[in-house]
């Protein structure tokens, strides 16, 4: 996503993206767009790719790769947005590492899920159910001495002594300054190996909390630590695979498409120290022979995905601008073969270009677009690697870069 933070523009306050682009040459206008933002904005908004046609606006959600919002994803956004805002005892980059060593834990996602809600106080404590105005009375329920919040709930609760002793009574002394919940996951992960009993100690510790409140039947405490092994050692043995040889694949080869068809194979790459992308083609007959190749160097895009799919609409483009009428289309990113055969990701980022190439394929007698692994698109591959080597946009007919000529030679043996 990108954020503006000129201060003045010449174009004026109420003016729209419209004004930046060359509608009849399909272009941004890059004239306005450097005189009117700063300069990494204005190379991030030359990065955008436009639609060959005109298109409607439309939203998407950049969190997911569908473009389709999810409450999972806003609830992520909301709370990385609060990590970020309000002050913290440990940084954000430490509090990052933390979350990794969580999720990384071989142990049940509901307890590593409550690490996480507990470590980003967002359990439903007493503490934050008397902020949303559901409880009036915020003290824990056991004690009667302190605050429920989730490391009272989970830690420091005089009722939980007993059951944190046994396990990590060198953890209590080293807690003595923490004063949230992340602080103590923190230092279990660093002087211990003992993260996952931890978690799962956590874990029982808040689900006995709710079988109080509700008046279920409650699990002793003294046997905490027991059933928490237990449960840790049940789930690693059910998590268990035996050994299995990896897999092994066909080595993919390039081959000729059917008679009187044409086979464009397509690739992009990316050159992020020069803020730049490649786009690469190569069109072949049914015997191997190149019809045309071509090379392409563009704004860096926002994402490897996008790239992908600029090189099939390049591909496309160029098949038709020759006049082929029977052509298939190969590329090694399967999840752009798979959005342009079954019509996916319309509402992400680059759901315009997908709705160009969709547009385009029409164009054809017939068209038919393939995946194939990197073996087998070598040639598409060298191309686009050798984008950056020219200034736009560079055209062989029936020819290939010298470069490659071994490459495609190898393709037809």
């Amino acid at each position: 996503m990108i954020k503006v933070i000129s201060s003045y523009s010449p174009l004026g306050y109420d003016a729209k993206v419209s004004v930046l682009i060359d509608h009849d040459n399909r272009c941004w206008r890059e004239d306005v767009i450097v005189s009117s933002f700063l300069p990494h904005e204005a190379a991030l908004i030359k990065a955008i790719p436009l639609s060959l046609d005109k298109s409607v606006d439309v939203l998407f959600w950049p969190r997911n790769s569908n473009g389709l919002y999810s409450v999972k994803s806003g609830y992520k956004l909301l709370l990385e947005c609060e990590l970020n805002d309000e002050p913290s005892s440990s940084d954000l980059s430490l509090s990052k590492k933390v979350w990794r060593g969580i999720w990384n834990l071989k142990i049940p996602n509901r307890a590593k899920n409550l690490l996480w809600r507990a470590g980003s106080e967002t359990l439903p404590t007493r503490v934050n159910l008397r902020k949303r105005k559901i409880l009036t009375e915020d003290s824990c329920p056991h004690c009667l001495l302190e605050k429920e919040t989730s490391f009272h709930a989970l830690w420091s609760c005089s009722c939980l002594y007993p059951v944190w002793q046994v396990h990590f009574s060198w953890l209590s002394k080293l807690a003595v300054n923490c004063s949230s919940f992340l602080d103590v996951i923190q230092l279990t992960q660093d002087h211990n190996n003992l993260s996952d009993v931890f978690a799962m100690t956590a874990a029982l510790i808040w689900a006995r909390r709710n079988q109080i409140r509700v008046g279920d039947k409650v699990l002793p405490i003294e046997k905490i630590n027991s059933t928490a092994l237990e449960n840790l050692q049940e789930f690693q043995l059910a998590s268990s695979t035996p050994h299995r040889a990896p897999p092994t694949f066909k080595t993919a080869k390039w081959s000729p498409p059917p008679p009187g068809w044409m086979k464009a194979n397509f690739d992009g790459a990316t050159f992020s120290s020069k803020a730049l992308a490649g786009l690469g083609a190569i069109i072949r007959n049914d015997q191997g022979l190149v019809m045309a190749a071509y090379t392409h160097s563009i704004p860096l895009p926002t994402s490897v995905e996008t790239v992908e799919v600029l090189a099939a609409r390049s591909a496309i483009c160029l098949a038709k601008d020759l006049n082929f009428s029977k052509v298939i289309f190969e590329g090694d990113s399967e999840i752009i073969i798979k959005a342009i055969n079954k019509g996916d990701l319309l509402s992400s980022s680059f759901g315009h270009i997908l709705n160009d190439i969709n547009l385009l394929s029409k164009s054809f007698q017939r068209v038919s677009f393939c995946h194939t692994r990197r073996q087998g698109n070598r040639v598409a591959h060298g191309l686009a690697r050798m984008a950056c080597n020219f200034s736009d946009y560079q055209v062989w007919m029936e020819d290939v870069p010298p470069d490659l000529y071994n490459v495609y030679c190898s393709d037809l043996h």
